[in-house]
């Protein structure tokens, strides 16, 4: 009887545990979901911000305004650049590591296929030593047999003799 609550103990955390994984892997997708969309909207409103600051340069009347929203500007650009360059260099970076991957599994492919020839070609191997084994023996057999047969004929005759 302890035995049984034990294994159903144990099947049970086993469980918890599983739905615990499933679950932390769950929000962990949530949250990468969430910060791709906070991202996302971080990115329109620059783009937002960028496009009302045109706007107001445009029509701004006052010299010092007009010059502070020059700066901003500039500075928005900077911003808006630096966060291209690092997402370009990411994806070249995420493109190497890829290209990496795929070459490695690929080598590891042909890796194996070679093993595999060289596993078949010892059973081939192996498979026509015992043949070759297995047709001396025969062969061993049957000069065995016809000599057990001349000596048999042998002593027939000699006995009729």
């Amino acid at each position: 009887m302890a035995g049984c609550i034990h294994k159903t103990l144990t099947k049970v955390s086993s469980d918890i545990d599983k739905l615990y994984d499933a679950t932390l892997m769950q929000i962990s997708i949530r949250s990468k979901h969430a910060a791709d969309l906070r991202k996302q909207r971080a990115d329109t409103n620059l783009a937002a911000i960028m496009n009302l600051m045109k706007v107001q340069i445009t029509l701004e009347q006052d010299a010092e305004i007009l010059a502070v929203l020059e700066e901003q500007k500039t500075n928005l650009l900077e911003i808006i650049k630096k966060k291209t360059e690092k997402q370009a260099k990411f994806k070249i970076a995420e493109n190497k590591a890829v290209s990496k991957l795929q070459n490695q599994f690929s080598n590891l492919e042909k890796s194996v296929d070679e093993k595999f020839a060289v596993i078949l070609k010892s059973i081939e191997n192996g498979q026509s030593a015992v043949n070759s084994w297995a047709q001396i023996a025969s062969q061993n057999a049957q000069k065995e047999q016809k000599q057990q047969d001349t000596i048999s004929v042998t002593k027939s005759t000699q006995k009729q003799t």
